[in-house]
Protein backbone atom coordinates (compact mmCIF):
# COMPACT_ATOMS: atom_id res chain seq x y z
CA UNK A 1 0.00 0.00 0.00
CA UNK A 2 0.77 3.45 -0.35
CA UNK A 3 3.17 5.60 2.40
CA UNK A 4 2.94 8.64 1.45
CA UNK A 5 6.51 9.74 3.57
CA UNK A 6 8.42 7.79 1.04
CA UNK A 7 7.97 9.65 -2.20
CA UNK A 8 9.03 8.65 -5.37
CA UNK A 9 10.57 10.07 -7.66
CA UNK A 10 8.48 11.01 -10.51
CA UNK A 11 11.87 10.24 -12.73
CA UNK A 12 11.71 6.06 -11.49
CA UNK A 13 7.71 6.04 -11.63
CA UNK A 14 6.78 2.88 -14.01
CA UNK A 15 3.70 5.08 -14.88
CA UNK A 16 5.13 8.54 -15.76
CA UNK A 17 2.88 11.52 -16.64
CA UNK A 18 3.62 14.13 -18.67
CA UNK A 19 2.21 17.53 -17.31
CA UNK A 20 1.08 20.29 -20.33
CA UNK A 21 4.38 22.18 -20.09
CA UNK A 22 6.31 19.31 -20.64
CA UNK A 23 4.42 17.78 -23.12
CA UNK A 24 4.63 21.33 -25.16
CA UNK A 25 8.02 21.72 -24.28
CA UNK A 26 8.67 18.30 -25.95
CA UNK A 27 6.67 19.44 -29.03
CA UNK A 28 9.04 22.52 -28.93
CA UNK A 29 12.38 21.05 -29.23
CA UNK A 30 11.20 18.24 -31.45
CA UNK A 31 10.31 21.23 -34.12
CA UNK A 32 13.35 23.04 -33.41
CA UNK A 33 15.06 19.83 -33.89
CA UNK A 34 12.99 18.98 -36.84
CA UNK A 35 15.94 19.28 -39.70
CA UNK A 36 17.85 16.69 -37.57
CA UNK A 37 15.17 14.33 -37.29
CA UNK A 38 14.84 14.28 -41.23
CA UNK A 39 18.03 14.29 -42.23
CA UNK A 40 19.06 11.79 -39.74
CA UNK A 41 17.88 8.08 -40.37
CA UNK A 42 19.78 6.72 -37.24
CA UNK A 43 18.56 9.62 -34.81
CA UNK A 44 19.69 8.37 -30.98
CA UNK A 45 22.10 11.24 -30.76
CA UNK A 46 19.18 13.52 -31.98
CA UNK A 47 16.79 12.12 -29.50
CA UNK A 48 19.92 12.05 -26.53
CA UNK A 49 19.79 16.20 -27.30
CA UNK A 50 16.21 16.60 -27.08
CA UNK A 51 16.09 14.64 -23.86
CA UNK A 52 18.97 16.40 -22.66
CA UNK A 53 17.63 19.60 -23.22
CA UNK A 54 14.09 18.96 -21.66
CA UNK A 55 15.14 17.17 -18.83
CA UNK A 56 17.20 20.74 -18.57
CA UNK A 57 14.02 23.04 -18.85
CA UNK A 58 11.69 21.03 -17.19
CA UNK A 59 13.82 20.51 -14.16
CA UNK A 60 12.57 16.83 -14.69
CA UNK A 61 14.49 13.50 -15.76
CA UNK A 62 13.20 12.56 -18.98
CA UNK A 63 15.00 9.26 -20.82
CA UNK A 64 15.22 9.06 -24.42
CA UNK A 65 12.99 5.99 -24.46
CA UNK A 66 10.33 8.04 -22.51
CA UNK A 67 10.54 11.03 -25.34
CA UNK A 68 10.56 8.36 -27.81
CA UNK A 69 7.00 6.75 -26.36
CA UNK A 70 5.62 9.76 -25.49
CA UNK A 71 6.38 11.32 -29.15
CA UNK A 72 5.42 8.06 -30.59
CA UNK A 73 1.98 7.99 -28.48
CA UNK A 74 1.47 11.86 -29.88
CA UNK A 75 1.32 10.27 -33.09
CA UNK A 76 -1.17 7.76 -32.69
CA UNK A 77 -3.48 10.46 -31.09
CA UNK A 78 -3.09 12.33 -34.44
CA UNK A 79 -3.80 9.30 -36.34
CA UNK A 80 -6.64 8.45 -34.55
CA UNK A 81 -8.17 12.00 -34.85
CA UNK A 82 -7.14 11.96 -38.50
CA UNK A 83 -9.53 9.01 -39.06
CA UNK A 84 -11.98 10.59 -37.00
CA UNK A 85 -14.21 12.00 -39.96
CA UNK A 86 -17.12 12.85 -37.32
CA UNK A 87 -15.17 15.45 -35.23
CA UNK A 88 -14.80 19.50 -36.01
CA UNK A 89 -11.71 20.30 -36.38
CA UNK A 90 -11.77 22.01 -33.23
CA UNK A 91 -13.51 19.27 -30.98
CA UNK A 92 -9.83 18.14 -32.26
CA UNK A 93 -7.81 20.50 -31.29
CA UNK A 94 -9.06 20.56 -27.64
CA UNK A 95 -9.04 16.63 -27.18
CA UNK A 96 -5.18 17.18 -28.65
CA UNK A 97 -3.85 20.80 -28.80
CA UNK A 98 -1.20 19.80 -31.06
CA UNK A 99 -3.34 18.59 -33.60
CA UNK A 100 -2.15 21.15 -35.87
CA UNK A 101 0.99 21.19 -35.04
CA UNK A 102 1.51 17.20 -36.17
CA UNK A 103 -0.76 17.91 -39.22
CA UNK A 104 1.93 20.85 -40.32
CA UNK A 105 4.72 17.72 -39.65
CA UNK A 106 2.99 15.08 -41.74
CA UNK A 107 2.46 17.96 -44.98
CA UNK A 108 6.70 18.83 -44.65
CA UNK A 109 7.15 14.82 -44.66
CA UNK A 110 5.32 14.18 -47.51
CA UNK A 111 2.00 12.39 -47.12
CA UNK A 112 4.05 9.54 -45.24
CA UNK A 113 5.64 10.27 -42.13
CA UNK A 114 9.01 9.51 -42.22
CA UNK A 115 9.91 5.88 -40.14
CA UNK A 116 13.12 8.05 -38.10
CA UNK A 117 10.26 10.48 -36.74
CA UNK A 118 8.48 7.79 -34.88
CA UNK A 119 10.37 4.80 -34.76
CA UNK A 120 12.92 3.58 -32.76
CA UNK A 121 16.24 2.50 -34.49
Amino acid sequence: HHRPYEVQSPAHSSRTFWNHYETGLLVQLWLELEPQFVANKRNAGVWAQLAQRLTEQSARHRTVRECRIKWKNMWAKHRDLVNARHMSHEAKLREFPYFTDFSAIRQRSGSQLPRSATQQE
